[in-house]
């Protein structure tokens, strides 16, 4: 198992690190190429496209993983099942967007983006097949298919979209660019896998999986209406122009922490699953991996927060320098949120608590409306900071919650990441001596690598074989 998990953990990571390193890439570029205005079109776009999607995977991705099948057979069968239910639930929500595009864009301000909306809705159609085929992967531990799938639809919109951006296409670029990558991603992942879906249906499974995957298809869509609220009420309370700096500075941060998180929280929730049934195995995994993370991220929030202005120029250019304290302030919370809330999200799931799971993102949600509502008169930059503030309230619950079903206490999470802490506290320190010194891009440059020698001095001399045994356990 230990094998199959650390061969598992190297793909899923390679997946993550060219394909979420090709993205922002690619954003990079396109920053570049076409105006804050655009981005907000886009987001607006991929707000209506991401609900049609979450619709259409109807929670069945975590009964294909996390269920024991009495037998191969049995996996086929349901894997149909699912492949099938997404299939007509995709179809029935691209029929509705098409007669109801007009409506939809004038609801966001736009009617010209009409048709761009039913277009970019197509590919609902084609993730019905590639979700299945992608879950089927995973649960049994198979990432390298996904390494090749996904790099491959991440490398199309780099040599798709860009020449389009470059020649005048507009938000077009990014819409044909998204559809042709998802295309050849189902495609590859339909030839690599072993399972064949073809359309299949049996009331019974279904109803088992149904009541399954109930909590899981709630909790998908509380969690699109944390991840997706904002982008509502900023396009509404401000301009395109501040929504595309918003949302295209969130995406490009989450995408390249993502790079870390996308190839390791898969690998926890698989295995995670495997170990509900054994609760010493289990907290010493989820613990491992805990700290195993915080290694990693910690000093990637803070050193972006630290060095805001610099990630900003050096990822948008200086056009997008009005957007540097979105990077700094989501980069943090993103990271804090990611280490307290996220990963113990991914235990509940995997003991069969979906209901946790919703309970929790309602209320985030609710925090987050209130936030709205209270201060939805603020400036761009207030209102941004309590957004940021808002995704940490969530941690008081999960923590509590964490006790209480994972006999796990809150001061021994905090004692498990304390060598991390103390890494980034000593680099926080490092930046404030050097305040008094004029930042230009050299001397922030030299700076941001003192500061990463002194972590790595610190985790090093502090925690070596802790970090040497981590890295077999995860990675070797």
């Amino acid at each position: 198992m230990n094998n199959k998990i650390s061969t598992a953990t190297r793909w899923s990571f390679l997946t993550q690190l060219l394909s979420k390193l090709l993205t922002p890439i690619t954003n990079m570029i396109l920053a570049r190429i076409l105006v804050p205005d655009v981005f907000g079109v886009i987001a607006t776009i991929t707000m209506i496209t991401s609900f049609a999607d979450l619709l259409t995977e109807s929670g069945f991705q975590q009964y294909l993983i996390q269920k024991d099948f009495q037998n191969e057979e049995k996996i086929k069968e349901c894997a149909n099942i699912a492949f099938f239910i997404n299939f007509c639930i995709s179809s029935f929500l691209l029929i509705l967007i098409f007669f109801n595009r007009f409506f939809l864009a004038k609801t966001f301000g736009d009617v010209s983006i009409a048709s761009a909306i039913f277009v970019a809705s197509l590919q609902l159609l084609i993730t019905s097949v590639s979700s299945v085929q992608m879950t089927l992967f995973k649960r049994n531990l198979d990432f390298k298919p996904i390494f090749y799938s996904q790099t491959l639809s991440a490398l199309v919109p780099l040599l798709i979209t860009v020449p389009l951006a470059f020649f005048g296409f507009g938000y077009w670029s990014v819409i044909i660019g998204n559809l042709i990558g998802t295309i050849l991603k189902a495609i590859l992942l339909s030839f690599l896998s072993k399972y064949n879906l073809k359309f299949y249906f049996a009331y019974n499974e279904f109803k088992d999986m149904f009541s399954f995957s109930f909590f899981a298809l709630l909790e998908s869509l509380s969690s699109w209406l944390v991840n997706w609220s904002d982008t509502f009420f900023i396009g509404t309370l401000f301009s395109a122009y501040y929504l595309g700096l918003y949302k295209n500075s969130i995406s490009m941060v989450n995408s390249l922490i993502a790079i870390i998180t996308s190839a390791f929280l898969p690998i926890l929730y698989s295995v995670l699953s495997r170990y509900q049934n054994d609760r010493k195995k289990y907290n010493y995994f989820l613990t491992d991996f805990h700290r195993f993370m915080a290694y990693m991220i910690l000093p990637i929030g803070i050193g972006v927060l630290l060095f805001n202005e610099f990630c900003t120029v050096l990822l948008f250019g200086y056009k997008w320098i009005e957007a540097s304290f979105v990077v700094g302030y989501w980069a943090f919370s993103t990271i804090i949120r990611t280490l307290f809330f996220s990963i113990f999200m991914e235990a509940f799931r995997s003991i069969g608590k979906p209901s946790i799971c919703l309970d929790l993102q309602i209320f985030d949600f609710m925090i987050m409306f209130l936030i709205f509502i209270l201060f939805g008169n603020v400036s761009f930059h207030n209102f941004v900071i309590l957004r940021c503030l808002s995704r940490l309230v969530v941690i008081i619950p999960t923590l509590i919650l964490l006790r209480k079903y994972c006999n796990l206490r809150v001061n021994r999470i905090f004692k498990n990441i304390i060598v991390p802490v103390i890494g980034c506290v000593l680099m926080v320190g490092v930046r404030l001596l050097f305040s008094v010194v004029s930042l230009n891009m050299i001397n922030n440059f030299i700076i941001i690598i003192i500061c990463a020698i002194v972590y790595l001095t610190v985790v090093i001399f502090i925690g070596r074989k802790d970090i040497v045994k981590l890295i077999h356990e995860f990675v070797l």
